[in-house]
């Protein structure tokens, strides 16, 4: 059996973010997400920094908000504002 190593990043994006896309100028509080991926291999520390890069211009193309307004956070930090809501 092939050993999986499982990836997870957390993003915030943050309210100011979505003043400019029409779709979403209402947004009141920042949003959050979760992406996570397997692969068979485990990643460099290279690996890993080209895959966030990737991942931040794919949530900011799928919502419309500049890459400024999008930051890395930790786990405990998703939690705690997923929870609230």
């Amino acid at each position: 059996m092939v050993k999986k190593y499982k990836y997870e990043f957390y993003y915030r994006l943050d309210k100011e973010g979505f003043a400019n896309s029409i779709e979403n100028r209402e947004v009141k509080e920042n949003k959050y997400i979760h992406m996570d991926f397997e692969r068979n291999l485990p990643m460099t520390d290279r690996e890993y920094d080209i895959a966030s890069k990737k991942l931040i211009d794919s949530v900011a193309n799928n919502y419309s908000v500049d890459k400024e307004y999008i930051t890395a956070i930790d786990k405990k930090e998703y939690m705690r504002y997923t929870k609230m809501s």
